[in-house]
């Protein structure tokens, strides 16, 4: 009998003596691109995963944790994006545009490819006007400033 063969048989009788806490702990050690990958296996592991994982408050906080110390712990290269105008008081981003709020009223729209300037959104109703926060939604920007306008 061939490692090959036997292999998925191994997952299979650990499903079958419902080894929960165990499997658990196996794929809560994948990294993320893994444990994505492990739901397209098939359709047992995929309802696991999302039985066991996705839809347990414990295993999406040891998740998060794990997700956390990646984030701050991993690899990464830093490079420029844009140049805004302004001093950067707030950032967000969705999957097209990244928006930047700054210090002197202004709200600033750049292209998440190119890093373009899309739109720059004048938030100043007086001189008083300082930093700038906004909320982004699917078709609108909402931006508070210091000051309080909106």
């Amino acid at each position: 009998m061939s490692l090959q063969t036997s292999y998925p048989d191994i997952f299979k009788h650990l499903f079958a003596f419902n080894l929960d806490e165990f499997l658990q702990g196996v794929f809560l050690y994948l990294d993320p691109v893994s444990l994505k990958n492990c739901q397209c296996v098939s359709k047992e592991w995929k309802s696991y995963i999302e039985r066991r994982l996705w839809n347990s408050r414990v295993a999406r906080k040891k998740l998060k944790t794990r997700l956390n110390l990646l984030w701050k712990n991993g690899s990464f290269i830093i490079e420029q994006f844009a140049e805004s105008k302004g001093t950067v008081y707030c950032i967000a981003c969705d999957d097209k545009s990244v928006y930047c709020g700054t210090v002197d009223g202004f709200t600033e729209v750049y292209d998440v490819i190119s890093g373009n300037l899309k739109y720059e959104l004048c938030c100043k109703a007086d001189a008083s006007v300082g930093a700038v926060q906004f909320d982004v939604g699917e078709y609108d920007i909402a931006a508070l400033t210091e000051s309080g306008n909106i």
